[in-house]
């Protein structure tokens, strides 16, 4: 297999409808620098110490998304150039596929989290659903956020910790464009901390989880599953009901 390992590589390299392969073929030190044919390389790959990226899950889901759009938006990201990328955000929204450019948008900021043209694309996206914290989350870092939308922002995501894991942010505050976003990460993080009682760190999102969050959604909701314990114990209770009134019935009979 490592004497193998080699050629398969070169062929690939050679062969582009097979580049997204190498992903499977190549360490992550091997693509460090890159993948081949000069696309850019996700920041988890080059990351020595294996942190991945990750996209945030907060928020509501908007409708006309499938699985397949998802994958298929996601990962056009890793094998194209990000303007090539950003072409067919535009290229969708023009197209009414409002759900393909919203993923093709989340994706990049996984990559590329200290790009705040690609959050200020994103809220504007949700604007157009209407979704103002959404727009707050994106636009979180920005001197000219709307405040209604940022207050929405803060109430859907009521606790520092659930802003920290919203962002999505990456490294240091000093990789941020601006100083009003580098303002914006080290208070939020510096909020999270004192709330806590612990150091916090946007590469450790275990540091910034808090315990209630265990079970429930950023807006303070029951998850799935506790929708479905909700349910069973109305259908129990329903249950008694009949019966108990089709034996009184019974009874009068």
């Amino acid at each position: 297999m490592r004497t193998a390992l080699p050629r398969r590589v070169a062929r690939l390299k050679d062969d582009a409808d097979a580049r997204p392969l190498l992903l499977g073929l190549l360490p992550h030190s091997r693509l460090r620098g890159g993948l081949p044919g000069g696309f850019p390389c996700p920041p988890h790959a080059r990351d020595r110490d294996g942190a991945r990226g990750r996209r945030s899950r907060g928020g509501a889901s908007l409708s006309g998304e499938t699985g397949s759009t998802r994958v298929s938006a996601i990962s056009d990201h890793v094998f194209m150039p990000l303007s090539e990328t950003l072409a067919r955000v535009e290229t969708d929204l023009a197209a009414g596929r409002v759900p393909v450019a919203r993923q093709r948008l989340r994706g990049l900021i996984s990559s590329f989290p200290y790009d705040l043209t690609l959050r200020r694309r994103l809220a504007e996206v949700y604007r157009l659903y209407g979704d103002a914290a959404e727009a707050g989350r994106w636009m979180f870092l920005e001197e000219d956020r709307d405040a209604e939308e940022t207050a929405a922002f803060e109430a859907r995501y009521g606790s520092p910790g659930w802003r920290m894991k919203a962002l999505a942010w990456r490294g240091p505050e000093a990789l941020a464009a601006t100083p009003f976003a580098q303002a914006q990460l080290l208070g939020l993080r510096t909020a999270c901390a004192e709330e806590l009682g612990h150091p916090v760190d946007w590469d450790a999102p275990a540091s910034y989880s808090e315990p209630e969050e265990q079970g429930k959604s950023p807006a303070g909701h029951s998850t799935v599953g506790g929708v479905l314990v909700g349910v069973g114990c109305l259908v129990v209770v329903l249950a008694f009901l009949a019966v108990w009134i089709r034996g009184v019935v019974a009874l009068f009979e």
